[in-house]
């Protein structure tokens, strides 16, 4: 199977298979999650990319998220429409009811149809809305995006120049809370601590 950006959990898995070692807790797979991530780097640096760019090759693992992939449709929204990263997620604490994918190499070792996780429907936390709740989510969600794509790419030009970061300046108290708040709403849509614990996909500049 080619590697591309897309297929990694399955390309991570493969390789654990093969040493005979399937993740069956989050701690297992943190392991696999690092190979993977140190092995799709070199394929990178070998290709004459560097480790900034790496950074910026979405969704590999151990890598920023774009400003656009923060939308309303959330992380089950992603999943639902790439769902080999189910096989990733099924280690978090929020989809609970994915099991680990030892379960697919299990019931497949013995010929037996059985559990996949790739296909157990997904849905985010925040569904209905009355038209007040829609105005002030699309705001909070505008508010999250032109903070997070300013310090994103505050936080790029420093690794490549070494200079500053010049992160966003809040022009008030009240946008400062505003995005506070913005924050917590994506993070429910999101949640920022399973994103770095199944992919490795990091934030690592301030929001707020």
């Amino acid at each position: 199977m080619s590697y591309t950006p897309y297929n990694w959990p399955l390309l991570a898995l493969e390789i654990a298979a093969a040493a005979g070692d399937l993740p069956s807790n989050n701690s297992d797979w943190s392991i696999i999650l690092n190979s993977t991530c140190n092995a799709i780097k070199e394929l990178y640096e070998l290709n004459g990319s560097t480790s900034v760019e790496y950074l910026q090759s979405f969704p590999n693992p151990c890598t920023i998220p774009p400003v656009c992939w923060f939308n309303s449709q959330g992380l089950a929204g992603f999943l639902e429409q790439n769902p080999l990263f189910k096989l990733a997620f099924s280690f978090t604490e929020t989809f609970k009811f994915l099991y680990p994918p030892s379960y697919i190499f299990l019931f497949s070792t013995f010929q037996i149809p059985g559990y996949n996780p790739i296909n157990v429907p997904l849905c985010g936390n925040v569904t209905t809305l009355s038209q007040i709740q829609a105005r002030k989510y699309n705001q909070q969600l505008q508010l999250f995006q032109k903070v997070y794509s300013t310090n994103s790419n505050a936080y790029i030009t420093y690794l490549n120049t070494g200079q500053g970061p010049i992160y966003y300046t809040f022009v008030s108290n009240q946008e400062r809370s505003d995005m506070n708040s913005a924050v917590a709403l994506v993070n429910k849509l999101y949640y920022f601590k399973d994103m770095g614990q199944a992919a490795g996909w990091q934030i690592p500049f301030p929001l707020s």
